[in-house]
């Protein structure tokens, strides 16, 4: 048996999760919207997660399962995954596989594409398109090939951060668009105020903090400090572009428009971060050195803004 699904292709954005999950809903008939929106509408623009070193991992380290399925609950996709780290003498490791890709096979028979992570040996999340029994092969994208090797059954799961993910679409329900923006909103101050939830990584308030002092001490990673910067000035557009529409659309919350105003602003300061600190590809780094005193300025002043704008949401929200 072999079934591809050629009208996918992945979403352009930093954020390879949502990128990931636009081209699959795209193709699929289950969104109409921009990948900003997307963005905006699911929360998770605000995502913000910073290591002590910049360490390129802190894009991702949060729980994948809870937080994917509860992104696309406020946008009215109904989801399953299936999420496991695969360590060594993981017992029933193929028995957890051999469902993962019976479960992908149905998927793609219903025409819908799977987020996967690592489908690739870039590890990001990317998509299953098709498969193909007599070879016992996975047809693949990710965010940098425009057409990578196909993914070994076998191999699913087994990639250098080994966790086997995949997340499938079962069905859609239309959510009233003020409950969309109020819940995202919502779930972007919830984000901002967190602690520190983990010893090494801050999101938040908190993630600013541990990117200045990494600048500050001179300890961060360099490939890590270009990544991070990259994928949330495109977090910080998305924001802008989507409070804007806030502002504009709805009935109840346009006095948001002062934030976007201000994550305008936020972004043309991870622009000017993402010029000092330019990513260069998997492993790259140039970092003008001399500069990183004006991107420590830069980042507090992100800080300051971004606490402005928070602040605003939780008005409009008239969260206490």
């Amino acid at each position: 048996m072999k079934h591809e699904l050629n009208n996918i292709k992945m979403g352009m954005t930093w954020t390879t999760y949502v990128g990931s999950v636009y081209g699959i809903v795209q193709a699929a008939g289950l969104w109409q919207g921009e990948v900003w929106e997307l963005m905006g509408m699911s929360g998770m623009a605000f995502q913000f997660i910073v290591h002590e070193t910049a360490c390129p991992s802190s894009t991702t380290v949060y729980d994948w399962k809870d937080t994917h399925f509860h992104a696309m609950d406020r946008v009215g996709l109904h989801t399953d995954s299936i999420g496991i780290t695969n360590q060594p003498g993981l017992n029933t490791f193929t028995l957890v596989q051999t469902r993962a890709i019976n479960l992908i096979k149905e998927s793609i028979d219903n025409g819908r594409g799977v987020v996967v992570w690592a489908p690739s040996p870039v590890l990001e999340f990317g998509i299953i398109r098709g498969y193909d029994d007599a070879e016992k092969i996975f047809e693949v994208l990710d965010c940098i090939n425009e057409d990578p090797d196909p993914l070994l059954y076998d191999n699913l799961g087994r990639s250098e951060v080994p966790m086997l993910y995949i997340q499938w679409f079962l069905d859609k329900v239309d959510v009233d668009p003020e409950k969309i923006y109020r819940d995202s909103l919502q779930y972007g101050v919830w984000n901002w105020e967190q602690p520190h939830f983990n010893r090494h990584y801050a999101k938040g308030r908190a993630g600013y903090d541990n990117l200045a002092a990494t600048l500050e001490q001179g300890n961060y990673n360099p490939f890590g400090l270009t990544y991070i910067v990259s994928v949330y000035a495109d977090s910080k557009k998305c924001l802008a572009n989507y409070l804007d529409k806030i502002g504009k659309k709805s009935r109840y919350l346009q006095s948001v428009a002062e934030a976007a105003e201000l994550y305008a602003r936020i972004a043309e300061g991870f622009e000017t971060m993402s010029q000092i600190a330019p990513f260069r590809g998997p492993g790259a780094a140039e970092i003008d050195k001399e500069r990183i005193p004006e991107m420590i300025n830069v980042v507090r002043g992100c800080q300051v803004m971004e606490d402005k704008a928070m602040a605003g949401l939780r008005k409009a929200l008239e969260i206490k």
